[in-house]
């Protein structure tokens, strides 16, 4: 030290934005089944449309949600999960209204995540940020079928329900 005074030590994240992970969103189609996982946000719905067989116009879409969103804001099983492991959620602005809870080391708003799962991002593991994908299978038994496969801003959008009329109302438009 010069003059009696010591050098502040350079404090380390122990988050670095670099090295931040990604979401990923699959869906395996089978014959009879299909399979999908996914990390974070993105989501999978798959649509039917059930004919009455007297009429057309009796006829009802489904839309089933294959996908959990691995989100601060809106699974409040995934925010207990991460506060279970230490993490701090902070606020973050607004998003459509709400406020975006945002996963973080406590006292402090890094890392600042929206997501709870994520491939790649070990640097926040302690905060219980997991890799570990939500799994769901469904048995295709139905007429139409339609499996819609987007992003966490597409969803944002849209509702699974309205995402599957959209498609029937168009394949009906066509002919």
């Amino acid at each position: 030290s010069i003059g009696g005074k010591k050098k502040a030590k350079k404090k380390v994240p122990r988050f670095e934005s670099r090295k931040s992970g990604s979401t990923a969103t699959i869906a395996w189609l089978f014959p009879t089944k299909i399979v999908c996982a996914n990390v974070g946000r993105g989501g999978v719905v798959v649509g039917e449309l059930q004919n009455s067989k007297n009429s057309l116009k009796l006829a009802k879409i489904l839309a089933h949600a294959m996908s959990e969103n691995h989100s601060t804001v809106s699974s409040t099983k995934e925010r207990k999960r991460v506060l279970k492991c230490g993490a701090a959620l902070t606020e973050h602005g607004t998003t459509f209204g709400g406020g975006t809870a945002r996963l973080c080391e406590p006292d402090t708003t890094d890392p600042g995540l929206l997501v709870t799962r994520a491939l790649g991002c070990s640097d926040a593991s302690h905060l219980g940020l997991s890799p570990e994908p939500s799994i769901k299978e469904l048995e295709l038994s139905f007429e139409t079928k339609i499996c819609i496969i987007g992003s966490s801003g597409f969803w944002d959008s849209i509702g699974p329900f309205q995402a599957v009329k959209d498609i029937i109302d168009g394949i009906d438009a066509e002919g």
